[in-house]
């Protein structure tokens, strides 16, 4: 990665973490899992969100989830099981706090303000009934340290 790094002004590669997504879209297996990545260091005051860019289908099912170290999952956004943050049909751009969100475990159990930061050996999950679901962009970023993106029609949460 290359620190100098300035969009439009300088020469520098621009950042990029290999391989955080093997592929685009959730393919066949239905499901696309992420490389691990650390927010140990971080607490919900430094306001961790993942902005996310997808496409999904009309009438196709698209979850995404947190995996914790322990193999533990988590679902923090859903285009069908509520109170989750609704995942919609179409070209869209969502904002998900990793700083303290609903989600809901294996077991079915709502959490109301589940909070990422502080773990460290996390996944993303996302899982859809559509190979053609795409993942179009994945930020992992934070608000308090001035990387926050702005998204247009952010959902209440």
């Amino acid at each position: 990665m290359d620190e100098n790094f300035l969009a439009g002004v300088t020469s520098a590669v621009a950042p990029v973490v290999p391989n955080f997504l093997p592929q685009r879209n959730v393919g066949g297996s239905g499901e696309l899992v992420s490389q691990t990545f650390d927010l140990g260091a971080y607490s919900a005051a430094d306001l961790p969100n993942i902005y996310l860019d997808y496409t999904m289908l009309p009438g196709a099912s698209f979850d995404v989830l947190v995996k914790d170290s322990t193999g533990a999952e988590f679902t923090i956004a859903s285009s069908t099981a509520g109170p989750l943050t609704r995942l919609l049909s179409g070209t869209n751009t969502l904002k998900l706090s990793l700083g303290g969100i609903a989600a809901r475990n294996t077991a079915g159990t709502l959490i109301s303000n589940k909070v990422f930061a502080g773990e460290n050996g996390l996944s993303l999950i996302f899982r859809s009934n559509q190979a053609a679901t795409n993942i179009d962009n994945v930020i992992i970023g934070f608000a308090e340290r001035g990387e926050s993106v702005g998204v247009a029609q952010e959902p209440m949460l």
